[in-house]
């Protein structure tokens, strides 16, 4: 899948061949189609594969409510604002009106399973009586936007990595305005 994703971020999903991972593999077609039967079935696996988030890393327990938030909210802009994330969500930004199953995927296996982690935080802090939400869901567009959104847009359009600490130190300014 390495070499698949090096030569989509490269040409293009559209443009590159099985043949030409097959070759980059310096493996036979044949035994590219044994492990993929297409390839939209690899980019599947890759857009899994990316999108794999470790759920362990926003399951803390933290009877501080802010450092709850902050730690899920933290876990998660690492992960998205990471350069590997950075370059797929691109390929699919730019291959999405070829392949709209590729965006549907996207969205469900990452945008969403992103969203869930933070309303699944928000919902424990509010059984816990630590927080009083009308919106959970609304909150949650709220807190990503506020907090990693800027962050993200800039990747994906100037090509640059944020800097960590600042990303670290907005999300705990726009926790402090919820909690």
């Amino acid at each position: 899948m390495q070499a698949a994703e090096e030569l989509f971020a490269a040409s293009g999903y559209t443009a590159v061949s099985m043949s030409d991972i097959a070759q980059r593999c310096e493996m036979s077609k044949k035994t590219l189609y044994e492990l993929f039967s297409s390839k939209e079935e690899l980019l599947t696996g890759l857009i899994a594969d990316v999108e794999a988030f470790p759920l362990s890393a926003c399951e803390e327990d933290d009877a501080d409510p802010a450092k709850a938030l902050r730690a899920t909210l933290t876990a998660i802009a690492h992960f998205v604002l990471s350069e590997r994330h950075i370059n797929v969500s691109r390929l699919v930004i730019s291959e999405s009106g070829d392949v709209p199953e590729m965006a549907k995927h996207y969205y469900e296996q990452g945008m969403l399973r992103g969203k869930k982690m933070v309303v699944a935080r928000l919902r424990q802090l509010a059984r816990q009586g630590s927080i009083a939400l009308d919106d959970i869901e609304a909150t949650a567009d709220m807190l990503f936007g506020a907090s990693i959104g800027l962050f993200l847009l800039t990747s994906l359009s100037l090509r640059t990595r944020p800097n960590m600490k600042q990303v670290e130190k907005r999300i705990g300014v726009v926790v402090a305005r919820f909690v």
